[in-house]
């Protein structure tokens, strides 16, 4: 059977799909399962859809997307159970995948009650995400440090509802003090007690705020900053740890660093491009942003096959960061831009419709080839999240891992939260 070509026998995909669904959650176990999966199928989702034209994927697969409109792209492009059950015949695999990460997805109970007022003046957005994240926090068993702390938004709420005191560590002395005035605001109040440490949290010396034995926060601190806080927290002996990662392409590495002994044994290799692919994602983006988006990709695949033609090289050729003001500017002036920016000279009488008429057609391909992708982001967000929780787990913490909000309100929504026995009486 066509959709069954990476097994040895169909059996083999029905047993994983009921060990994911009885097992309890032991997370080494996930991880291998995801780990295994994954790999087995790179070829759907290590795609460039923008430097490639093939599809190493079963002819029915190819019709089945080819098939798709725009518009039911932009639906399925949110609706990963529907997307499970368009290509089920070929990639029977998506439906295990999203069997597994549901398994984290608990209710959850709420253990504190935030006070609204604290929000006034936060996005409601990212007021909502900081109300869940404080309502999924434990009592601090000391002082806490917010990491990557912005205006502290999150560090305000933790002090006001947990009565602690909160050290919001953040590089941008503008925001610390913008925090620091917030926080005046509340003191007296809504007792919060909370100070602004004005420093670079990926330098070495930024460990000695971690409060040994107390709690470490961080919503939503990218990359390398959130790679630091859990090394650091290991080295100082942190007590309580609450992350939620996100952006793990904003790394100083070309290739992904694993941190756990499984993650090192893995077969998967992954480059910056494979860890965005999980950020790829249009729940937080209104139509404005989507009509942008497909604007700047359309002009950028018009100008890849126009400069294929011209240097008579088939292969991709990547552009600097556009500013957004162009994207207001006709068509030809971003040929001009791109064309200077790689040195190459525009044919003359370079009919500008046909040209931009190519690079959307091209797009829709390529939005096609990323939904299949798309169906392995979740899975793969998942295991980085527990390639992290692993690596604290062989560091000798307790750790769980679960969602702490709804996917609707961030896609960032994986929490790791940590206890370490090792601190207990200090």
């Amino acid at each position: 059977m066509e959709g069954h070509e990476n097994y040895e026998n169909p059996v083999d995909l029905a047993k994983i799909r009921l060990c994911s669904e009885k097992i309890p959650l032991v997370l080494v176990e996930h991880f291998l399962l995801l780990d295994r999966l994954l790999a087995e199928h790179r070829q759907y989702w290590q795609i460039r859809a923008f430097a490639t034209f093939d599809r190493p994927w079963p002819h029915g697969l190819q019709a089945c997307v080819n098939r798709l409109s725009v518009e039911q792209i932009w639906q399925l492009d949110g609706a990963e159970d529907q997307l499970a059950d368009l290509v089920e015949p070929w990639l029977p695999v998506a439906k295990v995948l999203n069997g597994l990460c549901a398994q984290y997805q608990r209710p959850r109970a709420s253990e504190v009650l935030v006070d609204e007022r604290l929000g006034v003046g936060v996005p409601g957005r990212k007021w909502c995400q900081i109300k869940a994240f404080a309502e999924a926090m434990p009592k601090p068993m000391g002082s806490v440090l917010e990491w990557c702390a912005g205006k502290g938004h999150l560090g305000r709420i933790a002090a006001a509802t947990h009565g602690c005191e909160v050290h919001s560590l953040e590089w941008d002395r503008r925001l610390c003090q913008e925090g620091e005035e917030l926080a005046a605001k509340h003191r007296d109040k809504h007792s919060v007690h909370q100070r602004f440490i004005c420093a670079d949290a990926l330098l070495d010396g930024s460990k000695v705020h971690i409060p040994r034995g107390g709690m470490s926060i961080a919503l939503h601190a990218c990359g390398d900053l959130h790679t630091q806080l859990l090394k650091n927290w290991i080295a100082r002996l942190g007590g309580q740890l609450m992350l939620a990662p996100c952006c793990y392409h904003l790394t100083k590495d070309l290739n992904y660093q694993p941190l756990s002994h499984a993650a090192k044994a893995s077969a998967i290799s992954l480059s910056k491009a494979d860890l965005s692919l999980p950020l790829q994602s249009t729940v937080t983006g209104g139509k404005r942003a989507q009509r942008l988006r497909d604007v700047e990709a359309s002009w950028r695949l018009s100008f890849d096959l126009l400069q294929r033609q011209i240097r008579g090289v088939d292969e991709y050729l990547p552009l600097p960061t556009l500013k957004k003001a162009m994207l207001a500017a006709p068509f030809g002036e971003f040929l001009a831009w791109a064309s200077a920016k790689k040195a190459l000279p525009l044919p003359k009488n370079l009919n500008l419709n046909a040209c931009l008429q190519r690079g959307q057609e091209r797009l829709l391909d390529v939005r096609r080839t990323e939904l299949v992708a798309k169906l392995f982001r979740r899975a793969l967000e998942l295991w980085l999240v527990l390639d992290r929780a692993l690596y604290l787990e062989e560091q000798g913490a307790e750790v769980e891992v679960f969602t702490f909000c709804d996917y609707q309100l961030t896609p960032r929504n994986f929490m790791i939260r940590a206890n370490n026995p090792q601190t207990q009486g200090l």
